[in-house]
């Protein structure tokens, strides 16, 4: 035997003995692990914190070229007007009663 692991959930708890080669195999499979919704490294705090619109979830900052371009046309947008309303009885669309 090798070591133990300890595996808790809620109040209850298992522990596990392994020998070396699972041990090895337990290692290689955890170093081998893509999240999928890892998105990489942050370039400016090496976080692996990525979101959708690559901004880092540890520094707040914009990752890379398409972070900052995504920022960048973020902090210039603006709504648009709201259409208003024609009143009553007149447009282009009313149709003359006969």
């Amino acid at each position: 035997m090798w070591g133990d692991v300890e595996v808790r959930l809620g109040g209850q708890q298992l522990r596990l003995a392994l020998r070396a080669p699972v041990v090895r195999a337990l290692v290689e499979a955890l170093r081998n692990y893509h999240d999928p919704r890892d998105l990489g490294r942050c370039d400016h705090c090496q976080g692996r914190r990525l979101d959708e619109n690559f901004l880092c979830r540890d520094c707040g900052r914009p990752n890379g070229l398409f972070g900052q371009m995504v920022a960048e046309r973020a902090a210039r947008y603006s709504e648009s007007a709201a259409i208003g309303t024609t009143p009553a009885g007149g447009g282009r669309h009313v149709r003359d009663e006969d």
